[in-house]
């Protein structure tokens, strides 16, 4: 099993209800080919960690890849994991906001400026205080 996580840009500014139907797909794909994990839209960029076989994660990154919503996607991480971080739930979302950084231990310092591709290669462990934080509760 890996865990993959990418960062893209997303094209045009999503809705509300533009996010809400992206997550109810991820969702409704995902349970069917056995993927968790979780997605995070703040920003301008999309944050999206999966967890599943690889080929089935491939096979997904590859339809990801292909999709108008967001361009520039750069996998920022891909590990092999023996258990899951979002057992729960097929696709968790988080939407980050500048209050969600104030609320973010080790990250308030921050800001919302901070969530961009470039930071977060640059700086690894604040994807996984992200992932964390948004672990800590299921939408």
């Amino acid at each position: 099993m890996i865990s993959s996580i990418y960062i893209s840009q997303a094209v045009g500014e999503p809705s509300e209800d533009d996010l809400f139907d992206l997550l109810e797909q991820c969702r409704r794909n995902n349970v069917k080919k056995g993927l968790s994990g979780m997605l995070m839209y703040g920003g301008g960029n999309y944050l999206q960690c999966l967890e599943g076989e690889p080929a089935d994660v491939d096979e997904l990154l590859k339809t990801i890849d292909a999709d108008p919503r967001h361009t520039a996607i750069k996998i920022l991480r891909r590990v092999q994991i023996t258990s899951r971080q979002f057992t729960d739930w097929s696709m968790g979302f988080e939407h980050v906001t500048e209050k969600s950084f104030a609320d973010i231990a080790g990250l308030s310092h921050l800001g919302l400026g901070a969530y961009n591709p470039e930071y977060l290669e640059s700086n690894p462990e604040m994807i996984d205080t992200l992932l964390r934080w948004a672990a800590r509760s299921k939408v």
